[in-house]
Parts: C-alpha cells; sequence; structure tokens
C-alpha cells in the first residue's frame, strides 16, 4: 500500500493557491494534538476533563489533511469577518452544507465547527471548542478522517469530511513561534501501524532528530527545539520505516526568515534541501519515495457507504452541525506550548 496519495494540483501537505496559511496549520495541528490523547491536556482545559464522554476521553485516528476542505473553511472564516457576522450559514443565505460542498465533493458525512473571539488557534480548539460538548463531539469523532480549517482575524473554521484519505505516517507539521528568535520549536504528528526507525525534521539542510512527547509511537507527536537563526530557514520532517521514506509536507517546505517564497502567503518554498553527506557515504540522502505493496499501513480506514449521511450526532438529520459555533473574549495572545510538549513555559489567562 502506498504511503503518499497526491492531489490534482499538489502533493500531501503542500499549499493550493496559499492555504494552508500558518494560522490554519496551527489550528489543524492542536486538532490532532487533542485526537492523539486528549486526558494529556486535562489541566489545560479550563472545563473538567471528567465531564467528556467515555469516547472523547480516549485517542483517536489522526486526521488528513484536505486542500478542498481548506479552501471551504478558509473561505467561510473570510466571509464572517469581512461581513460582520457569526453562523454556519453564509450571510448570502447559502447553507453550511452547500457552501463545502462548492470546494469538496468527495465523502459520505460533514460537520463543523466555528469560533470567534479567541486570541490565537490553540485558544480556539483547547479552550474553546473541547469545553463545547458538540464541538468537542465533532473533533472527538471516530466517523471523520479528514479535516480543513481556515483562519481569519479572530474567526475559526473546522470542516470535517469522511472520504478517502492518504495512507502515510505523517499528517501535519508545525514550527512555533511564528516568527523565531532564539529558538523554535518543531513537532509533527504520526499514526500508522508501524513504529517510525527514523523521525527528524531537515532545517535549512541539517538534521534534528525528533522526541516523542505525546501519545504512543505509533500515534503520537514528535517535537524537537533547535536555534531560531537569521536568513531563510526552510524545513520538512522525514520518517522512515525499514526501506520506506516518507516526507511532510510531501515536495517542499514551509519556514520562517527572509525566504525568497515561492508562495508568500503559505510561506512555502517549493524544494527540499539536501541532507550533508558524511564523509565516506554513499551519498544517498534517505529522501527516496519509492514504495510497494509493504509500505507503512496507515490507521485512517475509510468506510465510503454512501448512506453514512448522518455519523452519530455529530450532523443532526436537521442538517444543523452540532453545537453552532463558539465566542470567546480571547486569552492572552503570548506564544505557548505545554511543556510537556516544548519549552516549559506557561499560559496567561484574562
Amino acid at each position: 500500500m502506498l504511503w503518499f496519495t497526491s492531489a490534482a494540483l499538489a502533493g500531501y501537505g503542500d499549499p493550493v493557491d496559499g492555504l494552508p496559511t500558518y494560522a490554519d496549520r496551527e489550528t489543524f495541528f492542536w486538532t490532532n494534538v487533542v485526537r492523539a490523547d486528549p486526558e494529556a491536556l486535562r489541566d489545560e482545559y479550563p472545563c473538567n476533563f471528567n465531564g467528556f464522554q467515555s469516547s472523547e476521553k480516549t485517542p483517536k485516528p489522526l486526521l488528513r489533511m484536505d486542500s478542498g476542505l481548506n479552501a471551504a473553511a478558509s473561505y467561510h472564516s473570510n466571509d464572517m469577518r469581512d461581513d460582520h457576522y457569526f453562523s454556519h450559514d453564509s450571510n448570502d443565505g447559502t447553507s453550511w452544507d452547500a457552501r463545502i460542498r462548492r470546494f469538496y465533493n468527495e465523502g459520505s458525512a460533514l460537520g463543523e465547527n466555528i469560533a470567534q473571539g479567541y486570541a490565537d488557534p490553540y485558544s480556539a480548539v483547547v479552550e474553546g471548542w473541547m469545553c463545547s460538548s458538540g464541538h468537542r463531539s465533532n473533533i472527538m469523532s471516530s466517523t471523520y478522517n479528514e479535516l480543513g480549517t481556515g483562519v481569519a482575524g479572530n474567526y475559526y473554521t473546522q470542516d470535517f469530511a469522511r472520504g478517502n484519505v492518504p495512507t502515510r505516517g505523517m499528517g501535519i507539521g508545525l514550527h512555533q513561534p511564528e516568527q523565531p528568535q532564539g529558538q523554535a520549536a518543531l513537532a509533527v504528528d504520526f499514526d500508522a501501524e508501524v513504529v517510525p526507525d527514523e523521525i527528524y525534521v531537515v532545517v535549512a539542510g541539517e538534521r534534528f532528530d525528533l522526541d516523542l512527547v505525546q501519545g504512543t509511537e505509533q500515534r503520537g507527536i514528535y517535537r524537537t527545539t533547535v536555534p531560531g537563526g537569521s536568513g531563510c530557514r526552510p524545513y520538512y520532517f522525514v520518517a522512515k520505516a525499514g526501506a520506506y521514506t516518507e516526507t511532510w509536507p510531501q515536495d517542499g517546505s514551509y519556514g520562517w526568515g527572509n525566504c525568497a517564497w515561492d508562495d508568500p502567503s503559505a510561506r512555502w518554498l517549493d524544494e527540499q534541501a539536501p541532507l550533508p553527506t558524511p564523509p565516506g557515504d554513499t551519498g544517498d540522502t534517505g529522501l527516496s519515495s519509492t514504495v510497494d505493496d509493504t509500505g507503512l499501513v496507515g490507521t485512517d480506514t475509510v468506510d465510503t457507504d454512501p448512506a453514512a449521511t448522518t455519523p452519530d450526532g455529530d450532523v443532526p438529520a436537521t442538517g444543523a452541525p452540532a453545537g453552532c459555533g463558539c465566542a470567546s473574549t480571547g486569552s492572552a495572545g503570548a506564544w505557548w506550548w505545554p511543556g510537556w510538549l516544548l519549552l516549559g513555559l506557561r499560559r496567561r489567562r484574562a
């Protein structure tokens, strides 16, 4: 089974028309963090973890990105910001599901979460949606295997679906803070039926190995910290299992600094810097994408039953997404990732 399934316009994780932006990727990343191990953040939720449903306390297969869902979510967040409204249905009367179908014509189930007023994607996901039963039900649902995210100012949209997902280990990677100075943290999720032999990030041609910080080796979050550096700092992640290698993003690099971006909105370079060849090495940089039917088998299996249009409680028969939107005055917008995940800084709550 193949590790990769390329979209028509881009490889997996590669941007399409400027999407996903950095904020979009951050929203997606935190969604998979809570799915990988929701209990790991129990002290960070401003609500009682014991009040979650039992199914919402257990890890779920990690979601995979879809460019059509990204476009649908981004369109809606920008539309709400520009027209000053807050609703699942568009201001012109288009229903939420009809709007998604303008961008995404696959899948047998749809769901949506929206939020407004949060200072950053972490707050929207962890402090907002995860502490609202209807939104948490969408995030922790086993029905969905795809996600698109869109952020415009302090408007946030998650669009969920069940469709034909690529079978691969890594779903989403991220660096923080957005513009690092002294130090940068980089993390990637991993979800497959095998344990990776190697998992690392290449930053400006230099390799940094990642450590597991949440979940299990087969379904968890891996991270490292690197010097923030100056100049152009592109990066991509690499996972290896046996003779097989996967990169995220598939074809190019995200990054920070003063790069001559091929896609400035996504901060994207359409290339991946090779690793330096050690003395005496054969020159193999380990970036081969050779695959065959014995490659990694992902855990995100798909049931494409066309009758499954109403997932369990996630999209009620009325067509309204469970729990309509989430609004907040927000929290302090300082850079923060939980100490167990990155640098040990604590968040201030307003």
